[in-house]
Protein backbone atom coordinates (compact mmCIF):
# COMPACT_ATOMS: atom_id res chain seq x y z
CA UNK A 1 0.00 0.00 0.00
CA UNK A 2 1.17 3.57 -0.55
CA UNK A 3 2.35 4.33 2.98
CA UNK A 4 5.38 4.20 5.22
CA UNK A 5 3.43 2.56 8.06
CA UNK A 6 -0.01 0.88 8.03
CA UNK A 7 -2.19 0.18 11.07
CA UNK A 8 -5.06 -2.29 10.60
CA UNK A 9 -7.46 -2.33 13.59
CA UNK A 10 -10.05 -5.09 13.96
CA UNK A 11 -13.10 -3.50 15.59
CA UNK A 12 -15.52 -6.41 15.23
CA UNK A 13 -15.41 -10.02 14.10
CA UNK A 14 -18.49 -12.22 14.31
CA UNK A 15 -18.09 -15.65 15.94
CA UNK A 16 -18.89 -17.35 12.61
CA UNK A 17 -16.36 -15.29 10.61
CA UNK A 18 -14.06 -17.31 8.38
CA UNK A 19 -11.20 -16.19 6.17
CA UNK A 20 -10.17 -12.55 5.83
CA UNK A 21 -6.64 -13.00 7.18
CA UNK A 22 -3.81 -10.70 6.18
CA UNK A 23 -1.30 -12.71 4.15
CA UNK A 24 2.26 -11.37 4.39
CA UNK A 25 4.91 -12.50 1.92
CA UNK A 26 8.38 -12.77 3.41
CA UNK A 27 9.43 -11.01 6.59
CA UNK A 28 10.59 -7.41 6.69
CA UNK A 29 13.67 -6.72 8.81
CA UNK A 30 13.08 -4.20 11.59
CA UNK A 31 15.50 -1.31 11.67
CA UNK A 32 17.10 -0.35 15.00
CA UNK A 33 15.34 -3.23 16.80
CA UNK A 34 16.70 -5.39 19.57
CA UNK A 35 15.95 -9.07 19.41
CA UNK A 36 17.48 -12.50 18.97
CA UNK A 37 19.03 -11.59 15.61
CA UNK A 38 18.39 -7.94 14.67
CA UNK A 39 20.76 -8.18 11.70
CA UNK A 40 18.98 -11.17 10.14
CA UNK A 41 18.11 -10.68 6.49
CA UNK A 42 14.50 -10.42 5.38
CA UNK A 43 12.85 -13.74 4.47
CA UNK A 44 12.27 -14.54 0.80
CA UNK A 45 8.88 -13.61 -0.66
CA UNK A 46 7.87 -17.25 -1.25
CA UNK A 47 7.62 -17.63 2.54
CA UNK A 48 4.26 -16.38 3.75
CA UNK A 49 2.38 -16.14 7.02
CA UNK A 50 -1.19 -15.31 8.01
CA UNK A 51 -2.39 -12.83 10.60
CA UNK A 52 -5.94 -13.36 11.88
CA UNK A 53 -8.28 -10.47 12.54
CA UNK A 54 -8.74 -10.61 16.32
CA UNK A 55 -11.35 -8.23 17.67
CA UNK A 56 -9.79 -5.39 19.64
CA UNK A 57 -6.27 -5.82 18.24
CA UNK A 58 -4.21 -4.03 15.61
CA UNK A 59 -1.67 -5.18 13.06
CA UNK A 60 1.14 -2.69 12.35
CA UNK A 61 3.39 -3.13 9.32
CA UNK A 62 5.47 -1.34 6.73
CA UNK A 63 3.30 -0.28 3.81
CA UNK A 64 5.91 -1.65 1.42
CA UNK A 65 5.78 -5.16 2.98
CA UNK A 66 4.05 -7.30 0.32
CA UNK A 67 0.63 -8.38 1.60
CA UNK A 68 -2.99 -8.98 0.72
CA UNK A 69 -6.19 -9.96 2.52
CA UNK A 70 -7.78 -13.36 1.91
CA UNK A 71 -11.51 -13.39 1.02
CA UNK A 72 -14.10 -13.29 3.79
CA UNK A 73 -15.69 -16.75 3.53
CA UNK A 74 -18.42 -16.34 6.15
CA UNK A 75 -19.68 -14.09 8.92
CA UNK A 76 -18.61 -10.48 9.08
CA UNK A 77 -15.84 -8.24 10.32
CA UNK A 78 -15.23 -4.51 10.64
CA UNK A 79 -11.73 -3.07 10.31
CA UNK A 80 -10.25 0.42 10.19
CA UNK A 81 -7.08 0.78 8.14
CA UNK A 82 -4.91 3.86 8.67
CA UNK A 83 -1.90 4.69 6.56
CA UNK A 84 0.88 7.02 7.66
CA UNK A 85 3.47 8.87 5.61
CA UNK A 86 6.43 10.63 7.15
CA UNK A 87 6.50 14.30 6.21
CA UNK A 88 10.30 14.18 6.44
CA UNK A 89 11.24 12.02 3.46
CA UNK A 90 14.63 11.17 4.99
CA UNK A 91 12.85 9.17 7.75
CA UNK A 92 11.31 6.74 5.26
CA UNK A 93 14.49 4.73 4.84
CA UNK A 94 13.74 3.88 1.22
CA UNK A 95 10.27 2.57 2.02
CA UNK A 96 8.42 5.69 0.85
CA UNK A 97 5.68 5.18 -1.69
CA UNK A 98 3.15 7.67 -0.26
CA UNK A 99 4.09 10.70 -2.21
CA UNK A 100 3.85 9.00 -5.57
CA UNK A 101 0.23 10.12 -5.31
CA UNK A 102 0.93 13.84 -4.84
CA UNK A 103 0.12 14.06 -1.10
CA UNK A 104 3.02 16.41 -0.41
CA UNK A 105 1.99 18.82 -3.17
CA UNK A 106 -1.62 18.78 -1.97
CA UNK A 107 -0.49 19.59 1.60
CA UNK A 108 1.63 22.49 0.35
CA UNK A 109 -1.28 23.85 -1.69
CA UNK A 110 -3.46 23.81 1.44
CA UNK A 111 -0.69 25.37 3.58
CA UNK A 112 -0.39 22.22 5.70
CA UNK A 113 2.66 20.30 6.76
CA UNK A 114 5.04 20.43 9.67
CA UNK A 115 6.65 17.88 11.94
CA UNK A 116 5.66 14.22 12.10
Amino acid sequence: DPSDITVNICLRRSPDAAGSQIIFYGRARLENADGPDPGAPAAPLHEKFLVDCVEGTATLHYGSHPHETSPLEGGCRTNVVMTYCYTDESRSGGLRTCYDYGCEEQQQERGEGGAD
